[in-house]
């Protein structure tokens, strides 16, 4: 202990000096729950297993959402804490509980030591929750996981310090300063992921190349149900070319029936960071394979290896390459699983998992050009916007859904990373719809209402879905064609050809207020063959051969 608060010591002398920090902080966790008398406990217990036991039909997963609510309703469970621990939220709703366990790919029983047991913590309190219609924005803190990165004048050398600082912390103060699960970043700038008490959070706010240290969020998919007048409407297009792919390819929506872009995508590798891919659908021929890194696996345990258990991502993979609904018919797949099988995830993993891929490009493990495709949105994110432009430098092209809450797309990340490519949806009208954000942050517009495309369920499946979602895959399928066909663009120079290139004034813009409507750059995506300046590609360092 003596060892310790030698450590407080130094680092409050450090901080004495006035060195300013960005630190976004969090208060202690709410007082647990009071527990009932046992004979209660264990009837309430009981219950709540028959219950889950019903609700997964023996086990297995349910997916019949009304069968769910005919079983809550039923239910006369009042109180049940699955997971008494006196670092967690209990939970009191027997109806929240079971429809966030319904939302995850995995079911564990609590132990004090594993992540796992701090994400099935409901949290309801501190949930918030907007309806837009018949669609749901969910952004909740993660209970103790933090993003801290250092500053431009660290060193891997400090970066070890810290952590070593953190570790010995909790070890000698047996638990007292707590900080688990630490995972390094060193291809994205530095810094690490970690669980830690307010103690710990204090402690490493005292260390002096500390740039922000910022509190995990629960992230979420972008994508809108599809209405019944889109369905009817997407029905009309849904024989030979799709609606959305021969729209793209032309400077009016007065569609030809083809789809004609000026390349393939084949030199390029596409990283779906999403639920993961159905690597076997007929879509891929082969050509969908697991990045190497699931986020979801390594917080919980799970062994999806970026598998699909939701069908948005296997969707989105298959609208940026595949063989029928896809852009670039001939690039890779990559899945990077960030989101579960309830489609939420966290902005942890998803920047871990782009440190992964930066350490590939880094290596040289690709011989072509790299394009992320992020179909998913959370409040603006200090972290997650540095992830982008450490990537983008490194010359990978990071294309996001704008998000879907009808706002300024400035207010979301990843779309307000400006060195990124955010994309907002249209309807066959080329209307912008009113569920996209829109504003200064949103670069470019492509369809997102009633796209068809693979979904995860079997091989040969398709759904039809609507949302910014659906549309940014459009563009990262673009950016792998353009990026083939000129290998030795900057990221930088590919988003400024992507925007020279685009038909301009073509999105109605009516959705919005015309304060919103006058900072939104009116572009619409346009794939065809197009002439590109090509005079300084040859000094622009692009990948390692």
């Amino acid at each position: 202990m003596r060892v310790v608060g030698a450590w407080f010591a130094l680092f409050a002398l450090v901080a004495s000096l006035h060195v300013s920090f960005g630190v976004k902080r969090t208060e202690e966790a709410p007082a647990a729950a009071v527990r009932p008398p046992d004979g209660v406990w264990d009837r309430q217990k009981k219950a709540a297993d028959d219950l889950w036991e019903e609700l997964t039909e023996g086990g297995r997963r349910a997916t019949d959402h009304e069968h769910w609510e005919r079983i809550v309703r039923r239910s006369s469970l009042e109180w049940y804490d699955p997971y008494y621990e006196d670092d967690t939220q209990h939970i009191v709703d027997v109806q929240d509980y079971y429809r966030y366990v319904l939302e995850q790919d995995w079911y564990a029983e609590p132990q004090q030591d594993q992540l796992a047991s701090i994400l099935h913590d409901w949290r309801g309190d501190q949930a918030r929750i907007q309806m837009e219609d018949d669609y749901m924005y969910m952004e909740k803190p993660i209970p103790g996981r933090y993003i801290v990165m250092l500053d431009a004048s660290a060193n891997e050398r400090m970066l070890d310090h810290a952590i070593t600082v953190l570790q010995r912390a909790h070890v000698e103060s047996e638990g007292k300063i707590r900080t688990e699960h630490i995972t390094p970043i060193r291809n994205l700038g530095l810094g690490f992921t970690a669980t830690m008490n307010n103690k710990a959070v204090t402690l490493i706010t005292k260390y002096p190349y500390l740039e922000v240290i910022e509190e995990d969020v629960a992230v979420k998919r972008s994508t809108r149900q599809l209405s019944k007048a889109d369905y009817e409407k997407a029905e009309q297009h849904l024989s030979g070319v799709q609606w959305n792919l021969d729209r793209i390819d032309q400077r009016n929506n007065h569609l030809d029936g083809v789809f004609k872009p000026e390349g393939t995508g084949d030199m390029a590798s596409i990283y779906i960071i999403d639920t993961g891919v159905r690597y076997t659908h007929e879509e891929f021929e082969g050509r969908a394979k697991y990045a190497g890194f699931d986020a979801i696996d390594k917080l919980t345990g799970s062994s999806q290896q970026g598998a699909d258990c939701q069908g948005h991502g296997t969707h989105c993979a298959a609208t940026a390459a595949g063989k029928k609904y896809g852009v670039a018919k001939k690039a890779k797949i990559y899945s990077l699983r960030a989101l579960g099988c309830g489609g939420s995830g966290a902005v942890s993993g998803i920047v871990e998992g782009m440190d992964f891929v930066a350490k590939q490009v880094d290596k040289g493990v690709h011989s072509g050009p790299v394009v992320f495709s992020m179909s998913l949105g959370v409040k603006a994110s200090v972290s997650l916007n540095a992830a982008i432009k450490r990537v983008t430098e490194k010359g990978i092209v990071a294309v996001s859904a704008a998000g879907n809450q009808g706002g300024d797309s400035c207010n979301y990340s990843p779309a307000s990373a400006r060195v990124g490519i955010a994309v907002g949806a249209t309807n066959k009208e080329d209307d912008m719809v009113t569920f996209s954000n829109a504003g200064e942050c949103t670069d470019i517009y492509a369809p997102g209402v009633a796209i068809k495309s693979a979904t995860s369920k079997c091989d040969t499946c398709t759904l039809t879905l609507s949302g910014t979602s659906m549309a940014a895959p459009h563009v990262a399928g673009y950016m792998a064609i353009l990026m083939s066909l000129y290998p030795h663009m900057s990221a930088t120079q590919a988003k400024g050809h992507l925007v020279t290139q685009s038909t301009k004034g073509a999105v109605g813009l009516a959705a919005i207020s015309s304060s919103l409507a006058s900072r939104t750059p009116n572009r619409f995506l346009y794939v065809a063959a197009q002439d590109v300046d090509t005079s300084t590609r040859a000094h622009i360092p692009y990948w390692r051969p």
